[in-house]
């Protein structure tokens, strides 16, 4: 890698400016996830234990939604970073990537754990090659071992320097958290926006 892509500041700064720019539209995203974590538990309080398949099936549902929203809030990130205005509309409009995603988000989590069986080391190097394979499934339309194909390509020679983003991007929500969780409202937003900008910058 003789030259870098980004830079660990770059990436950092292009996220704060945007999650400020767009902190309103975050504060209601970040509502609406709050929100889809509560009331299924509300739910589930209130069903007999002994109902088990129903408790299942609530369950499975609400991961569905819960995976259909996280590609929607990853479709959001990227609009953000190309310039475009983020919608909440767009929370529930990708659902045509529900299983290449899940197959994928599958695939990567047995391989990961294959590789932490394997002397740990593989497995985090496994994590952050195929890290940004979700990405690949919405922004390009790939599938499933495809997507993870292309992560392992566009983070060759990035490894280690994705390391510390990691954990440059813990450090700043640490911060947040310390900052009485408030912070989160603001850190949150730029982590997503650092992450999806370092995609693009990889990816292109």
């Amino acid at each position: 890698m003789d030259q870098k892509k980004f830079t660990i500041q770059e990436a950092i700064g292009f996220g704060f400016q945007k999650a400020k720019e767009n902190l309103g539209f975050f504060i209601t995203l970040g509502v609406i996830s709050l929100l889809m974590n509560i009331v299924p538990m509300i739910i589930l309080s209130m069903i007999d234990k002994d109902a088990t398949w129903l408790r299942l099936l609530i369950q499975l549902a609400v991961n569905a939604v819960s995976l259909i929203v996280g590609i929607g809030s990853l479709k959001l990130t990227l609009d953000v970073v190309d310039g475009r205005k983020p919608e909440i509309s767009t929370l529930l409009s990708y659902t045509k990537y529900f299983w290449p995603t899940l197959g994928a988000g599958i695939l990567v989590g047995l391989l990961v754990i294959l590789g932490f069986i394997l002397l740990i080391i593989p497995g985090i190097i496994l994590g952050l090659g195929l890290q940004f394979y979700n990405y690949f499934v919405i922004d390009k339309d790939a599938g499933a071992v495809e997507s993870l194909r292309m992560s392992w390509n566009a983070t060759k020679g990035y490894k280690l320097y994705l390391t510390w983003f990691g954990l440059v991007l813990l450090g700043v929500n640490l911060l947040g958290i310390l900052l009485l969780i408030v912070g989160l409202i603001w850190t949150v937003p730029t982590s997503m926006i650092a992450t999806a900008y370092v995609y693009r910058k990889l990816s292109t």
